[in-house]
């Protein structure tokens, strides 16, 4: 069994993210996917966004195919940090067996040795890298080159990004621009029926 995690904070989840997803779908082929929204992220110091609307947005990944389920596994107790390699043991106990493949941005693989129990991770998992361009494909060819000496397995994904920010969108809403290019309906609707993002 494949199952296939894509964890971010997904503030606000937009196209760009969603057509990460399809392209790692088509190329893990998984038997379940899984969104996993952080909720305390250990790289960002404020989460301003609370967990409940980013996870209802992330219902829009759906779209991205069968099988797309939105977990709240990362939903924090007593504030604590969201770790992926908690969250990495805690799949490994509830699908025994499973081969877990987790998507990571190309900025991420860069700083992956920063990441908390990160060898730790790459015995538990094969990564799935999104790269920009040719340029950054090569660099990534070399980082992950490297991480294999420590037991890494990975496949890079050669996609067509979106260039938006979720920072970006945020400032977008609070300035009563467009986002419909990005943010699919959904998203757009959850935004303004909750009134986020306006200050």
């Amino acid at each position: 069994m494949k199952v296939l995690m894509y964890g971010g904070a997904f503030n606000p989840p937009h196209r760009g993210h969603m057509l990460l997803l399809e392209e790692a779908i088509k190329a893990v082929k998984p038997d379940k996917t899984l969104v996993v929204p952080s909720d305390v992220s250990p790289h960002k110091r404020t989460q301003y966004t609370p967990f409940r609307d980013r996870a209802n947005m992330c219902r829009c990944f759906k779209e991205c195919g069968e099988g797309v389920t939105v977990s709240e596994i990362e939903k924090a107790k007593n504030k604590k940090r969201s770790y992926t390699v908690k969250t990495l043991r805690r799949l490994e106990n509830r699908y025994p067996g499973a081969e877990l493949f987790l998507v990571i941005g190309s900025d991420m693989l860069f700083t992956f040795r920063g990441w908390h129990q990160w060898r730790r991770i790459l015995s538990m998992c094969t990564l799935v890298i999104a790269a920009r361009d040719d340029e950054s494909t090569e660099k990534l060819e070399e980082a992950l080159c490297s991480l294999s000496k420590d037991g890494a397995k990975g496949m890079i994904l050669r996609t067509k990004p979106i260039d938006i920010s979720s920072t970006e969108l945020r400032n977008m809403v609070r300035d009563g621009k467009d986002c419909s290019e990005y943010i699919p309906q959904s998203v757009s609707e959850y935004i303004s029926r909750h009134r986020l993002y306006t200050e």
